[in-house]
């Protein structure tokens, strides 16, 4: 296996996708979490 390192940004992005219409049940879920998600 070939390993290799990368640099990535400070600031990471992460896509949350919601399906059968939890969407509100997910950006609930998100401002519930946004300390540990930052």
């Amino acid at each position: 296996m070939i390993h290799k390192r990368i640099t990535i940004e400070r600031d990471k992005k992460v896509a949350l996708v919601a399906h059968d219409n939890k969407k509100r049940d997910l950006v609930e879920w998100a401002k519930f979490n946004r300390d540990l998600l930052a």
